[in-house]
């Protein structure tokens, strides 16, 4: 079982872990050199060595919230997540996606492009809404900063549905097209080029003059 202490652990990022139900299946996940010039090598896991200090931070993280803290937390987050599953339902051309139970909510429309509606939330009130594919939908992950501006968040997506109901095209710039595109390509490799053309975009370095 694979845990994310980043996550809803609070921990800082790097803090995963791998948690096995016998010795014999962690065996599994060892690596070790026999032959190397340098010496006998072995490590627990393919990503060999790494800091301490995320392993360090991460225990102290877990101590510092101990069990009270955490139950509040879920609390919390359970709580704003009911808000949300019952905000986003009442919302003509709306429809929750699956039956979710925890914190994430997902949601599309069959009566617009819900990746507009995720543009206008970036335009009017700066809000970064996951889109997905597959069907086309968009969610919301709910932590414990969720709960102090569940009210607006709500608000801005009202209006945001608003704006985009009884339209096939909005003249707010963003991923709608990118993703509508996307998602009808049959071919995924051409999708896979594509994603790597923005990487080596957002990697790139000025040239010199």
């Amino acid at each position: 079982m694979s845990v994310d202490i980043h996550k809803y652990g609070y921990a800082p990022k790097g803090g995963s872990c791998v948690v096995y139900s016998n010795p014999e299946i962690r065996r599994s996940g060892y690596t070790t050199v026999t032959d190397w010039s340098g010496g006998l090598y072995c490590t627990h896991a393919m990503g060999g060595s790494r800091g301490g200090h995320i392993m360090a931070a991460t225990w102290a993280t877990l101590l510092n919230m101990g069990i009270n803290g955490y139950d509040h937390e879920a609390r919390v987050v359970h709580a704003t997540y009911k808000k949300i599953l019952n905000g986003v339902k009442s919302m003509p051309g709306l429809k929750i996606m699956g039956t979710p139970s925890l914190s994430i909510v997902a949601f599309t429309s069959d009566e617009f492009d819900i990746y507009k509606v995720a543009d206008v939330m970036k335009h009017i009130g700066s809000w970064e809404m996951a889109r997905m594919q597959r069907p086309p939908c968009v969610h919301i992950c709910i932590n414990v900063r969720t709960a102090s501006v569940v009210d607006q968040w709500l608000l801005d997506l009202q209006k945001s549905v608003d704006m985009c109901q009884g339209t096939e095209s909005q003249g707010i710039d963003g991923m709608a097209g990118i993703y509508g595109q996307a998602g009808i390509v049959p071919d995924r490799s051409v999708v896979s080029e594509i994603l790597k053309g923005y990487l080596d975009t957002l990697l790139m370095t000025k040239e010199k003059k």
